[in-house]
């Protein structure tokens, strides 16, 4: 199994658990890149994303695409002391 896995969705259709799956990759970055991706892929949708560390159990980042929210990645990032 790949360390980190990318769950994803639209935000009014989300499946649940498992189902939500999308990717694996073996590096955060690798990771990252697809959420990107799948960013640009929904400009305007209202969906999300997260990324779950299988080494810690964590979720190493997350956002939430709404232009009316502050992005989950950004307050993530900046509580773990990691810039761009």
């Amino acid at each position: 199994m790949k360390r980190f896995l990318v769950f994803a969705g639209y935000c009014h259709e989300a499946s649940g658990g498992w189902d939500d799956l999308r990717q694996t990759a073996d590096t955060l970055d690798a990771a990252r890149a697809w959420a990107r991706l799948w960013d640009k892929e929904n400009i305007g949708a209202d969906i999300w994303w997260h990324i779950v560390d299988t080494g810690t159990g964590e979720i190493a980042l997350a956002d939430h695409q709404d232009p009316g929210t502050p992005s989950t990645e950004k307050m993530l990032k900046k509580r773990l002391g990691v810039y761009d």
